[in-house]
């Protein structure tokens, strides 16, 4: 194995790398055998970096002999997997957003309310209007239509909006 012992990145023992990996201390010593990287101290103790370490087990772990299951995953693995996942969505957005492809939430909001009210003066319309394109409808049927729709839109504004969850 190569000598890294200039190298200032986060070293641990073989136990400490298997307490981050969920693993055994022998199955450290075997995967360094394997080609896990290490930096052999004073020509007999092993210390594992840290980041090149994390990238050959993500390697293994995924691809090689060494795949587990999911559940298995170590939570310092998992958050850092996370992490990346949420950056990379993050940075993704940013980027639709340069590119006018995603709104900012003022305008999206704006849009909504503007449609909102658009359909609740359509809906209050409907009785003032089918009188006159429905002449045989009586009065009282107008003021059931009529009542009918403001029923409607008052469940809808009673309708939960994700806003008001949050």
């Amino acid at each position: 194995m190569e000598d890294h012992s200039q190298d200032n990145g986060v070293r641990f023992t073989a136990n400490e790398m298997a307490q981050l990996l969920g693993v055994s201390e022998r199955a450290i010593q075997q995967w360094a055998d394997e080609g896990m990287p290490y930096v052999r101290i004073k020509g007999k103790v092993n210390r594992y970096p840290w980041r090149e370490c994390h990238e050959w087990w993500l390697a293994n772990k995924y691809t090689g002999p060494h795949a587990g299951s999911a559940e298995r995953m170590p939570s310092k693995i998992a958050s850092e997997a996370e992490l990346l996942h949420y950056k990379a969505g993050r940075e993704k957005m940013r980027l639709e957003r340069d590119k006018q492809q995603l709104l900012p939430i003022e305008e999206i909001d704006a849009a909504w309310q503007q449609a909102a009210n658009t359909v609740k003066d359509a809906v209050l319309a409907i009785s003032k209007t089918i009188k006159l394109t429905h002449p045989s409808l009586t009065d009282e049927d107008v003021a059931a239509i009529d009542k009918a729709c403001k029923d409607t839109l008052r469940a809808i504004a009673k309708c939960p909006t994700q806003q008001q969850n949050a």
